[in-house]
């Protein structure tokens, strides 16, 4: 990978746009004898898609393999109920991207009884995936056509900041063109995903069906672990509180890559594997 190394951060020396490699292949015949299980589940919970998005993605992740989601609040003692401090309506979740996997994690662990606003900033607006495949396909890298978020006080919002995806190591510098005034009324936290092992992130492009295929394939066991950190009021300084419970404490490195060397990247990396 020596030929990318311009999009190596200089301070921390981390390639985000490189995927982790996994262990070993997932292809084997115990990866047969496991897309030989989860296949039949996978097909038997399809229908309730529709009718409920949210016990769509509980049931899918555990056939997939999630394991464990391990919610922790910051500044909070781990034996402290913190039902009380999962998201409500009116807040805004500033939240680092990973892969499809956010999902999964978002409906089936942190969201009970409303569907969450999933939003991606682009062009000075923040439009809304409406759906959890159409969040799934975004973070595989499909081009899609998306609305434009008209605020509410009645969501529950989750902005991904960084605008796509990376490889699990670091934070991508947040989107340039993000604007939250339309949001002074909402109160602002952050939401920290991380995935172990981190090879289940995606930072390059692949088609649904490959990362399907991957999934039903793997061997491995994720946990996840989440992490909520508090910031509450707006004022013009709430990306970068945000960003600094990012690394402070949810220890991710920050890297002063984002978005756009990401596409450079893209570019380079498809000419170099046509």
């Amino acid at each position: 990978m020596e030929k990318y190394t311009q999009f190596r951060d200089k301070a921390t020396g981390i390639s985000p746009f490189i995927p982790v490699a996994a262990a070993s292949s997932s292809w084997s015949l115990v990866g047969v004898l496991v897309l030989v299980l989860r296949l039949p589940l996978l097909l038997l919970v399809l229908p309730l898609y529709p009718l409920s998005p949210t016990t769509w993605c509980k049931l899918t992740s555990w056939i997939l393999g999630l394991c464990k989601v391990d919610t922790s609040i910051h500044g909070m003692k781990r034996s402290t109920d913190i039902s009380n401090f999962y998201p409500k309506q009116g807040e805004l979740y500033i939240t680092n991207f990973t892969s499809p996997w956010d999902i999964f994690i978002i409906f089936g662990s942190l969201i009970a009884n409303s569907t969450p606003v999933l939003l991606i900033p682009r062009d000075n607006s923040f439009y809304q995936l409406k759906s959890p495949l159409q969040f799934i396909k975004f973070a595989l890298g499909y081009d899609l056509d998306l609305p434009i978020y008209t605020c509410s006080t009645k969501d529950t919002c989750f902005l991904f900041a960084e605008g796509t995806t990376s490889n699990g190591k670091s934070l991508l510098k947040f989107a340039p063109e993000i604007q939250l005034d339309k949001f002074k009324q909402f109160k602002f936290k952050t939401l920290q995903i991380k995935l172990q092992p981190v090879s289940f992130c995606t930072p390059l492009p692949m088609s649904l069906s490959q990362w399907c295929f991957r999934m039903l394939t793997n061997v491995k066991l994720l946990n996840a672990k989440c992490k909520i950190g508090f910031i509450d009021t707006y004022d013009d300084k709430v990306l970068d509180r945000a960003r600094e419970l990012f690394i402070t404490n949810g220890k991710l490195k920050s890297v002063d890559l984002g978005i756009h060397e990401k596409k450079q990247f893209l570019a380079i990396y498809a000419k170099n594997h046509s």
